[in-house]
């Protein structure tokens, strides 16, 4: 409550918005770790500041930044994994799309255990709305990307 009740979290989001590159890594990451908390009130004040309608863009602006990108998608998938109105936000604000952009591109474990997370919690109104998004070839993409060495070692 400490957190809800000061005035650090608009400063923290404020953060996102600033040219710095390790401004923005550093507030992304307070933001990853309060919706990670198993305080359900503290992660929906991160989406109440409006930290999941600025991700698309700042994913996009940060797109060759994997740490930010990676942590973008972090937040998402902690979301995802919380309450049936965290994961109704995400979708909301059109994430979904995102991450199944973001895995095609490269960052398969973190989006893919976003997406099996709504898979295995959500609602089937949630996944009917995963599945528009069209996730198969970017699920599918990391096994394309085999270890040729440990296959050939198996």
């Amino acid at each position: 409550t400490l957190v809800r009740d000061s005035d650090i979290l608009p400063l923290v989001f404020n953060h996102l918005n600033v040219d710095g590159y390790d401004l923005v890594y550093e507030a992304l990451g307070v933001l990853v770790i309060m919706t990670a908390c198993t305080e359900d009130s503290l992660a929906q004040s991160v989406i109440d500041v409006g930290t999941l309608s600025v991700l698309p863009e700042l994913v996009e602006k940060h797109k060759y930044r994997p740490h930010i990108v990676r942590n973008s998608c972090r937040l998402i998938g902690n979301l995802i994994a919380g309450t049936d109105n965290e994961r109704q936000e995400v979708i909301n604000n059109g994430l979904l799309a995102m991450i199944v952009k973001v895995m095609q591109t490269g960052e398969s474990d973190v989006c893919s255990w976003a997406l099996a997370n709504l898979i295995k919690i959500g609602t089937t109104t949630q996944i009917e709305l995963l599945l528009a998004e069209k996730p198969m070839p970017a699920l599918a993409s990391p096994l394309s990307h085999a270890n040729p060495v440990y296959v050939a070692n198996r």
